[in-house]
C-alpha cells in the first residue's frame, strides 16, 4: 500500500464524513493517525523545495548558533532531531500523539538527547525561554480558538531577541483539507506571533 498524504487525506475525509470537523475531533484525528508519520517523512525527504528550505534553515541555525529552539508543532521530529543531533538544545512540542512518540523513538534510536513538551497536556516546555521558536507547516492546522490559545502560549516563551520562523500554508486544498483558510484574524494571531512580548 502506497504511503503518504493520500492515505492521511482519505483518513481525514472519512472522518469528516462521520461528523463535522469540530477543534476536539481535529485534535482526536492527530493524537490517533499514523499516515501523519509517512506523509512528514515524504514532504521533508523526497519533496526538494522543502528538502532545501530545511538545509537552508539548518546553515542559518548554525551560523546564528542559538542558545535554544523550540520547535512547536514538530510532528515526527525531522527538524528537531537532526538539530539536536548537532548539538543545538531543541525542545519538540506536540500534540501528545503518535507522531510524537514515534520522534521520541527516532531521537532514542538515534542516541539524541531531546527535550520534549506535551503541548496539549503539559502546561510549560522545559525551558522558560526560547531564542528560536519555530512553526513549520503547523498553524494552519489549528482552528481558529486554539491558535489563539498557541499564539498566547507562545507569546510567553519569547523575549527581546527571540526569532520567530513561521511558515504556515494555509488554504482547504483537495490534497490537504484538513488545512485551514486564511483570515483577517489569522493574519493578526500570526502577526502577534511575530510582535508581541510577554507583559511585565
Amino acid at each position: 500500500m502506497k504511503k503518504g498524504s493520500a492515505p492521511l487525506k482519505d483518513e481525514w475525509n472519512a472522518w469528516e464524513k462521520q461528523e463535522p470537523m469540530t477543534p476536539e475531533r481535529i485534535k482526536a484525528f492527530y493524537k490517533q493517525t499514523t499516515n501523519y508519520i509517512y506523509e512528514l517523512a515524504e514532504w521533508h525527504l523526497f519533496v526538494p523545495s522543502k528538502r532545501a528550505s530545511d538545509l537552508a534553515l539548518f546553515a542559518d541555525l548554525r551560523k546564528k548558533r542559538p542558545r535554544n529552539i523550540l520547535d512547536f508543532g514538530g510532528g515526527v521530529g525531522l527538524l528537531a532531531v537532526p538539530l539536536a543531533r548537532e548539538g543545538f538544545d531543541v525542545t519538540l512540542a506536540d500534540l501528545d500523539s503518535t507522531t510524537l512518540s514515534f520522534a521520541v523513538f527516532h531521537a532514542k534510536q538515534r542516541g539524541v538527547h531531546l527535550k520534549v513538551w506535551k503541548s496539549d497536556v503539559e502546561a510549560a516546555p522545559p525551558d522558560k525561554k526560547y531564542d528560536v521558536i519555530m512553526c513549520m507547516d503547523v498553524l494552519e492546522h489549528l482552528p481558529r480558538d486554539v491558535l489563539h490559545d498557541v499564539v498566547d502560549k507562545l507569546v510567553k516563551l519569547k523575549h527581546a531577541g527571540t526569532q520567530i520562523i513561521i511558515s504556515a500554508p494555509f488554504g482547504r486544498t483537495a490534497t490537504h483539507p484538513m488545512h485551514m483558510d486564511l483570515s483577517d484574524d489569522t493574519k493578526q494571531q500570526i502577526e502577534r506571533l511575530r510582535t508581541a512580548l510577554p507583559e511585565g
